[in-house]
């Protein structure tokens, strides 16, 4: 479904830039350990509004459309942090994501996600910060 497969060495550029400067070098390496980088054409689907989310993505290059309702409601492109509700929250995605460009991306399972949030509480407070600021908008 999502192409070619391939963890991570390092944490990309793009993950770093999505989140912060605010991290030590400790919790990056955290961060690095989990994550599929994947290579993605234009007009996939990453996300369908209504159904669970299992994954959580940050885009690294490209750009993507996110939908509510069948309407577009914001474009999304490099350092964009995306999905990060429906597991944060457990509830079914909010919102459609669907590449406009080729889009390359890490994609971060539940099951990553969380061994994430718990090796680094920092990110958990700034990914939660997040979804509120998308809630509120």
């Amino acid at each position: 479904m999502f192409g070619f497969l391939q963890r991570t060495p390092n944490i990309p550029e793009g993950i770093a830039a999505a989140l912060g400067d605010t991290f030590s070098e400790q919790e990056m390496h955290q961060l690095s350990r989990f994550g599929t980088t994947l290579q993605l054409d234009a007009g996939t689907t990453l996300a369908v509004e209504g159904r669970p989310g299992f994954e959580v993505f940050v885009i690294l290059t490209g750009e993507a459309e996110v939908l509510r309702g069948g309407e577009v409601i914001a474009t999304v492109g490099p350092a964009a942090v995306v999905g990060e509700a429906a597991i944060l929250n457990n509830e079914p995605r909010n919102a459609s994501l669907v590449a406009v460009t080729p889009v390359e991306t890490v994609v971060f399972s539940r099951r990553d996600f969380n061994s994430v949030l718990a090796a680094c509480p920092r990110l958990e407070l700034q990914m939660r910060e997040l979804v509120a600021q998308r809630a509120d908008t």
